[in-house]
């Protein structure tokens, strides 16, 4: 296989990763009667890990666009799971932060979360955990710099 080959299927396969774990984790936040979906979960245990975070600074964390950023703020602002205040140093930015029914809508979707991969994940050993995560690590600092804001 070429080296252009390997780029291409470890492309696909990470992406076949990815999707079939969120899809599995909103499968079950459903299941689970979570009051949030996945997409709304990354976007607060983002803003929960940081604190306060500009929608700017979320939106690259995440790597989603500004606009969809936007959407889900509002939304979960209207449902009351985070806060929104102008920043008083850019008046242009929003600062956001948790209320309190979003960190316990957080807490509880990684619960779940957590119980839907825990007994999956056993089936590796250690240093297989420890291998793809230092590959994970690897490929985010190799394409990273390749990102365009």
């Amino acid at each position: 296989m070429s080296e252009a080959m390997k780029q291409v299927s470890i492309d696909f396969d990470l992406h076949r990763l990815v999707y079939l774990m969120d899809s599995i984790a909103g499968q079950k936040l459903t299941q689970n009667g979570s009051p949030i979906t996945y997409s709304q979960y990354l976007v607060l245990s983002r803003i929960g890990k940081y604190e306060e975070i500009t929608q700017r600074q979320l939106s690259k964390i995440i790597s989603i666009s500004d606009a969809a950023v936007s959407r889900q703020v509002e939304i979960l602002k209207q449902r009351q799971f985070l806060k929104a205040k102008i920043n008083l140093t850019n008046r242009r930015e929003r600062i956001l932060s948790l209320t309190p029914t979003g960190k316990e809508a957080v807490e509880q979707a990684l619960n779940v979360i957590e119980i839907a991969f825990t007994q999956p994940a056993s089936a590796l050993e250690l240093n297989e955990i420890a291998n793809f995560n230092e590959t994970i690590d690897k490929l985010i600092g190799i394409f990273s710099p390749m990102r365009q804001y």
